[in-house]
């Protein structure tokens, strides 16, 4: 393994680029870091450029499964089942009265 000084822990795959497959992989994490903030990471672009053979539309179909609609965006930060207890809601109450 270390023929061409690669080193890669027993659990790692090394896959070897030419400069195409390189540039592809690196434009791919630019449009995601920019486009899928958070969603995928480095790791997982190498692996959809690998298994998608370098190929750009292939590519493109897997990252449109990991975008969010327009009409869900700003969805993530909205606290669902959000409950104020009888409690909580009678010091909201005794609060908006004082003031």
């Amino acid at each position: 393994m270390n023929d061409d000084n690669v080193e890669a822990n027993s659990d790692e795959e090394v896959v070897l680029l030419d400069a195409d497959e390189m540039k592809l992989v690196e434009d791919t994490k630019h449009y995601v870091a920019n486009q899928l903030k958070g969603i995928i990471t480095e790791e997982q672009v190498v692996r959809i450029c690998v298994d998608s053979d370098f190929n750009r539309k292939s590519i493109n179909r897997a990252l449109a499964a990991y975008e969010t609609d327009k009409k869900y965006a700003g969805m993530e930060a909205y606290e669902w089942g959000v409950q104020l207890s009888r409690t909580d809601k009678q010091i909201a109450v005794k609060t908006k009265i004082d003031n």
